[in-house]
């Protein structure tokens, strides 16, 4: 009984052993099991790195080379040859380089100009200089200014002007610099927006300030006037844009919806509505009398920095980014007309000329005419 009880424990404990055998080879395996798949979630890891470093790399090459077809045809002409504007003149503001913004009255008798260092410079133009209503003044080059430069194809270089800065009236009165002007033709009046979180209304005629506006609690980016009332819109970095009666200091109304700065303002030629372009990349258009958002306009992939609506098809708008992109847009249903884009370029303007023709001025100092049929 005892020898067959030894023969008992020496089975159980050559059973426990073959056991503990199995359970330590298990752990291993399972060890080394997991370290292999390990290793190959590692390896899968660095290869899709490498697939995707692989594929931007293929992407960018065939951008790269697709490029150069892709680009925008543009034919170089000297303003003589050209039938829109072969009696524009360019004007040119010397040693202006702090000038932020600048514009010709709609009587195109003066040159206003406002400055980083709140200052707005003022200059009367010759009756000889003067020219008629259906030719086209640029304005567009700011800074110091080397005359050589802008030689005109014109014998004589009659179709170039120049402003030199100590020869300007100045206006005073801001405190902080200057980001946007526009004009009230009908009352004779220059609107300015400032730093200052204020818009100030200017008699051009006496040139004194007549009226201080300051109910944004943000920096005024830009102002608008509608050309056939004293209706004033102004966009602030809040977001939120305003509309004001100059013989109210308090805005009308308010409009909502931008989720960043806005930087544009454009009155629709009917007076019903106003586009607002932002740094959201979107162009949005209210209507005045209600402050509701009639269409969200979506396509532009950088800031808007110009509109301009078709005074010959009301429908069209036209907005330019800070992309170098050109779109013009169907305002009812919201479509995409026509598109164009110039490379890292900005403009500074837009001007149509007639129903199809979209003049746009660059801060280079070149001026683009384009066929929207095309």
């Amino acid at each position: 009984m005892s020898n067959a009880r030894r023969k008992y424990d020496l089975i159980n404990s050559n059973t426990s052993l073959s056991e503990s055998c199995s359970a330590g080879d298990s752990l291993e395996d399972s060890s080394s099991l997991y370290s292999s798949s390990c290793d190959e979630e590692l390896s899968m890891r660095k290869y899709m790195r490498n697939i995707k470093k692989s594929t931007q790399h293929i992407r960018y090459e065939t951008s790269r080379h697709l490029k150069p077809i892709k680009v925008t045809k543009i034919n170089l002409k000297t303003l003589d040859e050209d039938l829109y504007l072969r009696l524009s003149r360019k004007i040119i503001l010397k040693n202006c380089s702090k000038v932020s913004c600048s514009f010709l009255t709609s009587d195109q008798n003066l040159v206003i100009a406002g400055s980083v260092d709140a200052l707005i410079y003022l200059w009367e133009r010759d009756n000889e200089q003067s020219v008629s209503e259906e030719s086209h003044d640029v304005l567009h080059t700011i800074g110091n200014i080397n005359s050589s430069n802008f030689a005109s194809s014109v014998q004589g270089n009659n179709l170039v002007e120049y402003f030199e800065k100590s020869k300007a009236f100045i206006l005073r009165g801001h405190g902080g610099p200057i980001f946007d002007l526009a004009e009230l033709p009908s009352a004779k009046i220059l609107l300015s927006a400032s730093d200052d979180k204020t818009y100030r209304a200017w008699d051009l005629r006496t040139k004194l300030c007549i009226e201080i506006y300051n109910e944004h609690e943000h920096r005024t980016w830009c102002i608008a006037a509608s050309p056939y009332s004293l209706q004033v819109a102004t966009g602030s970095c809040e977001g939120a844009s305003c509309l004001w009666f100059l013989n109210y200091k308090r805005p009308l109304r308010m409009f909502m919806g931008h989720l960043d700065d806005i930087l544009v303002l454009k009155f629709h030629p009917n007076q019903v509505f106003l586009a607002t372009g932002s740094s959201d990349k979107t162009v949005r258009v209210f209507e005045l009398t209600t402050g509701d958002c009639h269409r969200v306009l979506m396509g532009h992939t950088d800031y808007i920095t110009c509109l301009e609506f078709n005074t010959e098809n009301f429908n069209y708008l036209a907005s330019a980014a800070g992309n170098g992109e050109i779109i013009v847009w169907d305002v009812p249903s919201g479509e995409i007309v026509w598109r164009i884009g110039v490379g890292k370029v900005l403009f500074s303007d837009l001007v149509w000329i007639t129903k199809d023709v979209l003049l746009a001025s660059l801060t280079t100092g070149v001026v683009l005419k384009c066929d929207t049929t095309l």
